[in-house]
This record gives structure tokens, C-alpha cells and sequence, in this order.
């Protein structure tokens, strides 16, 4: 009984190394360097290193399906968006169990591609967030025109290639009036010549909509809200809660899920809007809040694992409300950037900075409240981690 988690150095691998090692399951980890979050788990019964997803997709592909042969891997979960592509596109070379919870790689570009997956979405009546592309420079002016009509502030993405997929998430960035946008624009000529995607944004409530799938049927579902987020419109969530379930998202979800026929772990992220929720991006893999999900009754990782070894999961599970995860240095590092004024934060009021650091402090932001990374009975993740933050906080000053 072998699973094995790609991208250890990201928290959503450490959850599943966690939920499946508690679980008694054999948990081999790899990411593409030393040291790594999920490294430090007490839970990893073997680490490994492996090429980058992102640098070298099909080196990263090859490396896990030689552990995958070499250690009889049953389930292999994956942490990164590249990671996802790299082995959808080896699907069919997997044994029948590690397919399983591995979407087909058609599903996966769709997803992957933006644009792709929102018209989609539409084409089956899902009301998505508007986006404006800009390919060349005459499409600058117009793309600010539209812009101001539907308001501010808005994301603008970067496109990583002609396929239309785009740059990691973290390259996304914040912009909070039409002034700094026209600035970006004029001044970043690679995001003209290379494409971008611009996104306004309302400024209501995100919501985010988890399942495990199978054949593209939900087997279990985790509704939750956003509370605060790591940076401004970066779509990480520092403190996050769940909720009862909000049928129009369930409905809009459901019907995209099934077109796309998706298999495994997914998030639809959904902002609430006068005109109802409206859908943001999908992630195809395990999402940065997983671990609440297990503390809310919904265990991911390890119903993933057992949809793949073919053991008997009774659908229609769903998260219980009012279970909050806050993920402390996430936390502690958007505060910090309200302090200092970094990107997207540079406009907050001295109120707002100096109620950012009392939330950070408040003794009964702990009360209730899970806390990912740091866990009693696996401390060394979290270790490993506030050196990193430390780290972060000295360079910044």
C-alpha cells in the first residue's frame, strides 16, 4: 500500500502526506529540491528528488513513473498545476488504479487554459468573471475602456505560452485603480507581446467549491469561504472556513465537472456578485486549503486513495459548516505587506495596517481553529517553514 505526492515543497502535498500517513498508507514524496516542506514530515516514509514540472515536463514525468513501477504505487496525487499536466498526458501508460484519480489530459488543458475553460463554462450557462485580453498593442486603450466599465480592482495574468495557459499564479498581479493598470501596461511591453489576461473583480465574498470526482460525479463536496487571503486577488487563503452547502454553486459546478468528465481532486472558486456567484478558475488537483477539508469530516487525500485502490466510498459525503483552518504564516505575511505597502496593499489606510497586526495577534484568532502547516504530532514542517518566513520578513525590512 504505496501513494506517492508530487510538489513537497507545496502545503497542499503535506496535507495528503499527512491525512494518508495517519491513515497508516505508505507516503513517498518528491518535489524538485532539497530541502522541502513536506520533506520534514515525520509522515514521509521516503523522499525523492525529481526534475522540475515546470522546467522539465517530461523528465518530471518520467522520474515519477520510474518510482511509480519501482515502488508499486497505487495512487499518485499531484500538488502543482504542472505537475497535473506532465502526468495527465502519461495517463495511459499508468496501471489502471493510478489512472483513476489522474484527469484525462484534454480535461487538463481545458482547465489549465483560462479562457478555455470559462467559455466552456458558459457555453453550458455558468456565469463566469469577465476577462479582456490583450495580444497587441492596439488592444491596450480598449481593454482600459472596458476596464473602467466593469470596475476595479482587477488581475492581470500573464500568458505563459500561445496555447493560451498561463504563468503560475504568482506571477498574477494585482492592480487596485485604471491608473496603475495603464502604467503597467505601457511600462511591462512582455505583457503585450506575450499576451495577458485582465480580470476585473467585485469586491464580494470568494467561495470555494471542493470535491473528489469520479467519472465526473462528485463523490464528496467542501463548500467554504475565503476570510483572508495571503496577497490582494492572489487567490490563497491565509484563513478560510467552510459553510453549507449554496446550491447555485453546486448546480454551476456540477455541470461543468460532468462536460469535462473530471476524475480526481478539484476546486471551483466563485465570487459572489448583486447577479449571483460567478465562476473565477478551477484547480484540477489537491488546493492550498485541502487540510480543511479533512477537519471538517471530508478526508481528500485519503478518499482519493481509496477511489484508486478501488475500495467502496459511499458518495454524497459533505463537509460539515463552521470549521475554520488558518495558515499562519500566510497570515503573518499579508499583514506584513499591509505594514509596508507592498503590491496591491500600497494604497491600505494606517487603520486597516494596524488592524491587519491586532488580527494576526488576537489571541482568539486561535480559538477554534485549525492551523495548517504547524500540527502538534508532526512540528517539524512548520519549523522548516517559519525559518523560511523569517528568512522573507529580514529580507523586506
Amino acid at each position: 500500500m504505496t501513494a506517492l505526492v508530487t510538489s513537497g515543497h507545496r502545503r497542499p502535498a503535506l496535507a495528503a502526506v499527512r491525512s494518508l500517513g495517519r491513515a497508516k498508507v505508505a507516503v513517498a514524496v518528491c518535489a524538485p529540491h532539497r530541502p522541502a516542506l513536506s520533506f520534514w514530515s515525520r509522515y514521509a516514509t521516503s523522499t525523492v528528488l525529481v526534475p522540475s514540472a515546470e522546467d522539465n515536463p517530461v523528465l518530471f514525468a518520467d522520474a515519477v513513473a520510474f518510482e511509480v513501477t519501482g515502488r508499486a504505487v497505487r495512487c499518485v496525487l499531484a500538488g502543482g498545476d504542472a505537475d497535473l499536466a506532465a502526468l495527465s498526458s502519461k495517463r495511459g501508460t499508468f496501471t489502471e488504479e493510478v489512472a483513476r484519480m489522474l484527469p484525462r489530459e484534454e480535461a487538463v488543458a481545458r482547465v489549465l487554459r483560462r479562457g478555455t475553460l470559462l467559455d466552456l463554462a458558459r457555453s453550458l450557462g455558468v456565469p463566469c468573471v469577465a476577462q479582456l485580453r490583450i495580444d497587441a498593442a492596439g488592444d491596450v486603450e480598449p481593454a482600459l475602456r472596458e476596464t473602467v466599465k466593469l470596475g476595479l480592482p482587477a488581475l492581470v495574468r500573464p500568458l505563459a505560452g500561445p496555447d493560451d495557459s498561463l504563468g503560475r499564479d504568482e506571477d498574477a498581479i494585482p492592480v487596485l485603480d485604471i491608473a496603475e493598470l495603464r502604467k503597467l501596461l505601457y511600462v511591462r511591453e512582455d505583457l503585450v507581446e506575450n499576451g495577458c489576461l485582465i480580470e476585473p473583480r467585485s469586491s464580494g465574498p470568494v467561495r470555494g467549491y471542493g470535491v473528489v470526482c469520479r467519472g465526473g460525479e462528485p463523490v464528496c463536496e467542501v463548500f467554504q469561504r475565503r476570510l483572508r487571503e495571503r496577497k490582494v486577488l492572489s487567490g490563497v487563503s491565509a484563513v478560510a472556513e467552510t459553510t453549507g452547502p449554496v446550491a447555485p454553486i453546486r448546480e454551476h459546478a456540477r455541470h461543468l465537472l460532468a462536460a469535462l468528465r473530471w476524475q480526481g481532486p478539484a476546486q471551483l472558486e466563485f465570487i459572489e456578485t448583486p447577479r449571483g456567484p460567478q465562476l473565477v478558475q478551477m484547480v484540477g488537483r489537491l488546493w492550498g486549503s485541502v487540510a480543511l477539508a479533512g477537519a471538517a469530516g471530508v478526508d481528500v487525500p485519503l478518499i482519493c486513495y481509496r477511489l484508486a485502490v478501488g475500495e467502496t466510498v459511499t458518495p454524497g459525503r459533505v463537509a460539515a459548516s463552521g470549521h475554520r483552518l488558518r495558515w499562519m504564516m500566510g497570515d503573518v505575511l499579508q499583514a506584513w505587506d499591509k505594514v509596508r505597502g507592498s503590491r496591491g496593499a500600497r494604497h491600505t489606510r494606517l487603520a486597516d495596517r494596524v488592524g491587519a497586526v491586532a488580527r494576526v495577534l488576537d489571541p482568539r484568532e486561535f480559538k477554534g481553529t485549525m492551523t495548517d502547516v504547524f500540527a502538534p504530532d508532526d512540528p517539524m514542517p512548520f519549523v522548516y517553514e517559519l525559518q523560511g518566513t523569517g528568512r522573507h520578513l529580514k529580507d523586506t525590512i
